[in-house]
């Protein structure tokens, strides 16, 4: 897997990545006033695999990743990027350059903290002001279990997954796993379940104090 370095990442997607509301092309440019056409339904690549039964070992990253996600680029506004993600129904973006290579990612609680703390309004604060540098990174054919080893160990809950020549494939999410957990066959889902418990754990530990979970997400009633 091809890494750089994240810090701790906070907040967690409105829906799973893979939701047909949230397929955006992965150049688009940001600006607040733009409506998208109707999108017609997702189907992804891990879907139609698993239709055909070809799908026998763990997902990867490329089979259940989103595509088409909404980006952003460093020169731009943070009502530039608040727009983005209200289109896109999502609470990260990748942060581009000019090329399509991650370079940074910014999430809702980025805008929320510098937004707390400085008093200009988000039209006069750019992104390059609040997003992080540091990030993580991931390759279409990284397995699941590795991903979520790595979402465990930086508390993060967004993968962007990139190409040989570093430009952006697509966003992986600790939804798109949950989601895609269940529909790989009952031997795969049940190896992946205490770990995917696991990582939802150790995300949602508050940096202050500790949070207990006490919710199976996986029981059924």
């Amino acid at each position: 897997m091809d890494t750089s370095h994240v810090p701790t990442r906070r907040g967690d997607p409105a829906r799973g990545m893979n939701d047909p509301a949230r397929s955006f092309p992965v150049n688009d440019p940001d600006s607040p006033a733009r409506r998208d056409p109707p999108q017609p339904a997702f189907v992804s690549s891990f879907e139609e695999e698993s239709r055909r039964g070809v799908l026998a070992a763990e997902p990867t990253a490329g089979l259940i990743m989103t595509r088409d996600v909404k980006s952003c680029r460093p020169d731009r506004t943070l009502l530039c990027a608040a727009s983005a993600m209200q289109r896109g129904d999502c609470r990260f973006l990748p942060i581009l350059d000019r090329e399509g290579r991650p370079i940074a990612v910014l999430t809702d609680g980025d805008i929320c903290e510098i937004g707390a703390s400085d008093h200009r309004p988000l039209r006069d604060i750019l992104v390059s002001e609040a997003m992080s540098r540091e990030i993580f990174t991931c390759r279409p054919e990284d397995p699941v279990s590795r991903i979520l080893d790595t979402m465990k160990t930086r508390r993060i809950r967004h993968l962007p997954v990139v190409h040989d020549d570093g430009r952006l494939a697509g966003v992986v999410s600790l939804t798109d796993v949950i989601l895609r957990v269940e529909e790989n066959g009952p031997e795969i889902a049940e190896s992946l379940r205490p770990r995917v418990a696991e990582v939802l754990r150790v995300i949602s530990q508050k940096e202050r104090g500790v949070r207990t979970v006490r919710v199976n997400p996986f029981r059924e009633d």
